[in-house]
């Protein structure tokens, strides 16, 4: 048998808190097992020494004050609603509710009017790519001549002696 099980049931054991079957199982492993007996004899120490402390009394009209409390609480609330908020809400809450949504909505808005003239300003550029990029020179790839080709036309806008 698990000693680990038996230890976990000897507390209940030693209150008289287990079942016949439970309790005659744990019986059989005490009587094989010295660990647990040792565990089991220090659990009856300790609940003796508890057994023989005093029970304070209770204190008189201690009964009769809880039941005076629970007869004088209220009824459980009803569900949170945004309309009993609206009314227990003090008037600078109101306020702030009220100014939020109309930020929320106005930023809203304001959001909208800005990705509809991003949409509306598109330029389609598909005809502008199926035009060949070195029209915009008017030379051809290699050109006639060294200053026509487009390496040459690229040394001559970028160097900055003829600006």
């Amino acid at each position: 048998m698990n000693c680990e099980h038996i230890r976990a049931k000897l507390v209940a054991y030693a209150e008289g808190r287990l079942s016949v079957d439970q309790r005659k199982w744990v019986e059989a492993h005490v009587k094989e097992c010295a660990s647990c007996q040792t565990a089991l004899a220090r659990i009856d120490v300790v609940a003796a020494a508890l057994v023989q402390l005093d029970t304070p009394p209770v204190p008189g009209g201690l009964t009769a004050g809880i039941m005076a409390r629970a007869r004088q609480r209220e009824e459980p609330a009803s569900a949170w609603t945004l309309r009993d908020w609206w009314r227990e809400a003090a008037a600078p809450m109101r306020a702030a509710s009220v100014a939020a949504l109309v930020a929320g909505v106005a930023i809203g808005l304001a959001m909208g009017q800005t990705s509809y003239r991003e949409t509306a300003s598109y330029v389609d550029v598909a005809p502008t790519m199926e035009r060949d990029p070195l029209d915009v020179y008017g030379v051809g790839l290699l050109g006639e001549t060294e200053e026509a080709s487009l390496p040459g036309v690229y040394f001559k806008l970028a160097s900055p002696a003829d600006r």
